[in-house]
């Protein structure tokens, strides 16, 4: 399937959209339905934007996203990604649970709001983890794996349930 781009994408109760290998949405997301990545990057690259409706689980998580453009980008219910890249010109407002199983990184701002972030399989975290309007609130890593941290990072809450955290260097908070 050719590369794909929308203004706002709706999926409807009782319809599923095979993604393709990278779709760029410049409005808003909603899914009632089911959404099938195909290991492909979403592209959320407008100036502020909502994602709503089903965002996790097995037919409607994201294989990777990117969210680029400007403005803040806000996750109304619980959501999924193997990954994961807040643009230098993004605010993500994340969700009560937000849950990453690949590669983490942070050039913008991420507002917490007071939510769990899930880190599970081996991964790396990068980019700035550590101020005010970067930080985490609660963090646990979850599944086997080594997680590294590849810059200083802080969380209000940490859990390390299953495999390695190699902080290295780096400052943990």
């Amino acid at each position: 399937m050719p590369n794909a781009s929308t203004t706002a994408l709706t999926i409807t109760s009782g319809s599923t959209l095979s993604a393709p290998a990278l779709l760029s949405i410049s409005g808003n997301y909603s899914n009632s339905g089911d959404f099938t990545d195909n290991g492909g990057t979403v592209y959320f690259s407008g100036a502020g934007q909502t994602l709503s409706g089903t965002l996790a689980g097995t037919t409607d998580d994201f294989a990777t996203v990117e969210f680029i453009g400007s403005g803040t980008k806000s996750l109304s219910s619980n959501a999924s990604t193997t990954a994961l890249t807040i643009g230098s010109t993004v605010t993500l407002a994340a969700p009560p649970l937000l849950t990453v199983a690949g590669s983490f990184t942070n050039s913008g701002s991420f507002t917490d709001g007071g939510g769990t972030v899930y880190f599970s399989g081996a991964l790396t975290l990068s980019g700035t983890m550590n101020t005010a309007t970067t930080d985490f609130n609660n963090v646990e890593f979850l599944a086997a794996g080594t997680k590294t941290l590849g810059a200083n990072a802080s969380t209000t809450a940490l859990t390390v349930s299953a495999g390695t955290l190699d902080v290295s260097s780096r400052l943990l908070t």
